[in-house]
C-alpha cells in the first residue's frame, strides 16, 4: 500500500467512533513517523478524550525530529492539567533527554506546576 494511501486511511480511522480504532491509528502514525504524520497527531492533541490525547503524546514521542519535539514543547507550554503535564514530561524525557530546548522547557514548567 502506498504511503499516501496508508496515511489517508489512518487519518480516516482517527475520526472513527470506536476509541480502540482511533488508538490503533495513533499508534500506527507514531510508528510510521515522518513529517506527514505530524498534522494528524497534532490534531489528536485537541481530542476531548484524555486517553486519545495521551496516546497522541506517546505517538509524537515516537517520531524523530525537531518538528515533533517542537509540537510537544508547544503543548507543554499551554497544558495546565497536572496529570497530562506529568505524562508529557515523561514522553519528553524518554525521547529527547539531553536536548537543551527540552531541558529548559522542563525546568521552566516544573517551577510553575502545583
Amino acid at each position: 500500500m502506498g504511503g499516501e494511501k496508508a496515511l489517508a486511511l489512518l487519518e480516516k480511522a482517527l475520526a472513527d467512533q470506536d476509541l480502540e480504532m482511533r488508538l490503533h491509528a495513533l499508534q500506527a502514525l507514531g510508528n510510521v513517523g515522518g513529517e506527514k504524520a505530524l498534522a494528524p497527531l497534532e490534531k489528536a492533541l485537541a481530542d476531548q478524550d484524555p486517553i486519545m490525547r495521551r496516546s497522541a503524546l506517546n505517538a509524537l514521542g515516537q517520531v524523530d525530529g525537531d518538528k515533533a519535539r517542537d509540537l510537544l514543547l508547544a503543548y507543554l507550554a499551554k497544558e495546565t492539567n497536572a496529570d497530562e503535564l506529568s505524562y508529557l514530561r515523561a514522553v519528553l524525557v524518554n525521547k529527547f533527554r539531553g536536548d537543551p530546548a527540552v531541558e529548559k522547557a522542563l525546568k521552566k514548567t516544573s517551577a510553575v506546576t502545583p
